[in-house]
């Protein structure tokens, strides 16, 4: 409460409180009451339903992973009206508040007019004031600066100054959604970005062979996002350059999927069980890469073949003119991560039944394959036994002017951890690594170039 004052963002009668104005400790002082409403029971139980159902979502914030009951009340309700909630514990983040709020910023669905935020009472958990205070310190100004909604298709002002020769690839992205941009790399340069990639897989994971496919597997781990720095600069100059009619763009920084053959049954495919919404599912794991609070085309994300594909290998796959359902699936839904929206079996039941059809994409080496974050897509797996590798580097870009202010000095601080993010590039949303022993930078801190560090949001565009 203290810190929502602080930044004026606590509103008159918002909150609930017990009959009287109880408190754990003592009354709640009547400097606050003007805040609160009392219900008409004394159990804090009641408070809790009651803010738990005034609010978009909830979050909870302690020092301890195991949660006592009177917390778990608020858990249970907001499960029961199907709300967005999660748990921000300090364990988790290793104390880290910047971390854990922007973890937390990412998650909460946007346009946010009312959070609850919840966590155990002190005599529970004695440090759970001081954490909650340094994560909503830095949390609030983080949701102020998302409640400005990006508008309606912000790309398609810089697709209109696009370049004649990219006149085919705007209509595919606004027809279709997605659209393959043949040959921008050479078969040398193909080669060059895998030995890159070896190189990072070599030194991550020593136990890799190049020469045993059996020692192979998928990649995106800790500073992954960092490895084809060298060939964002050419799909910077060679696609989205003349794709938005602008050099100052600011780039993603994605990982990239490398996997192994599944011939001779020493690496069989297993199709792993997925879930949406509690629910198994049967699909190839489509999603959106855009949340019900974005709304046209926001994002182009591109994946560039390092290896020939071939018909049953793994390889991209989208539901064409899908986009043009976004809004309707999602609206008034919040599921996973703001801009991460996985489809159930129903939703895209609904798509069939609008006549759309999924379409898996190989694609040669060298190939760039773009397409709009509001296009449900998915990695097809392989079909049946393959002998060939499959290598993708992800990147999306961006006009620079689109990234707010505030989000430079999280670019900086991403470089400065080794961070590998999503395919946000006005947001910084980072994949943290699994174990908690991880250096900063697992591979080896990149040179960059006075390019490189423009399209990473490093230093300003003159």
């Amino acid at each position: 409460m203290q810190v929502a004052l602080s930044h004026g963002v606590l509103h008159l009668k918002r909150s609930f409180c017990p009959r009287n104005y109880w408190a754990e400790d003592e009354q709640i002082p009547a400097a606050y009451h003007a805040y609160f409403t009392p219900t008409a029971s004394a159990d804090p139980a009641e408070r809790t339903r009651r803010n738990v159902e005034a609010s978009q979502a909830t979050l909870i914030i302690s020092t301890r992973k195991t949660l006592p009951p009177t917390t778990l009340t608020a858990v249970r309700h907001a499960k029961g009206v199907k709300q967005p909630h999660k748990h921000i514990c300090s364990l988790t983040y290793k104390n880290d508040a910047l971390a854990a709020a922007r973890d937390a910023a990412a998650y909460l669905p946007v346009p946010l007019q009312c959070l609850h935020v919840g966590g155990p009472r002190a005599s529970e958990d004695p440090q759970a004031h001081d954490w909650a205070t340094q994560v909503l310190t830095h949390l609030i100004p983080l949701l102020i600066e998302a409640q400005t909604m990006p508008r309606r298709d912000a790309l398609v002002p810089y697709l209109k100054q696009s370049r004649p020769c990219m006149a085919h690839v705007k209509q595919k992205l606004l027809e279709d959604g997605y659209c393959i941009v043949p040959s921008v790399l050479s078969k040398e340069e193909c080669d060059a970005e895998m030995d890159r990639l070896w190189e990072y897989i070599a030194t991550r994971s020593p136990a890799v062979r190049r020469d045993d496919a059996s020692t192979c597997d998928m990649f995106q781990s800790h500073g992954a996002g960092w490895v084809f720095s060298e060939l964002r600069v050419k799909l910077a100059d060679r696609v989205f350059t003349p794709l938005f009619g602008t050099s100052e763009l600011h780039c993603s920084k994605e990982g990239f999927t490398f996997q192994r053959p599944t011939t001779g049954n020493r690496h069989p495919f297993r199709k792993r069980a997925t879930h949406v919404c509690g629910k198994p599912c049967a699909s190839d794991g489509e999603h959106f890469d855009q949340g019900s609070f974005e709304t046209g085309l926001q994002y182009i994300q591109s994946s560039t073949a390092l290896l020939d594909q071939h018909d049953g290998d793994g390889c991209f796959l989208c539901w064409p003119g899908s986009h043009r359902h976004h809004a309707r699936i999602a609206e008034n839904t919040y599921r996973g991560r703001s801009n991460w929206f996985p489809l159930t079996d129903d939703e895209i039941a609904t798509l069939r039944d609008d006549g759309l059809v999924p379409l898996r994409v190989p694609v040669r080496a060298g190939d760039v394959i773009l397409w709009r974050s509001d296009l449900a897509h998915a990695g097809a797996m392989p079909v049946g036994e393959r002998d060939s590798f499959r290598a993708v580097a992800y990147a999306a870009m961006a006009p620079a002017e689109l990234t707010p202010p505030s989000v430079w000095r999280a670019k900086k601080e991403a470089f400065e951890r080794g961070n590998t993010g999503d395919h946000s590039t006005r947001r910084e949303c980072w994949h943290y690594a699994k174990s908690s022993d991880c250096d900063t930078w697992m591979w080896k801190s990149p040179f960059l170039s006075h390019r490189l560090k423009e399209l990473y949001g490093l230093v300003r565009y003159d």
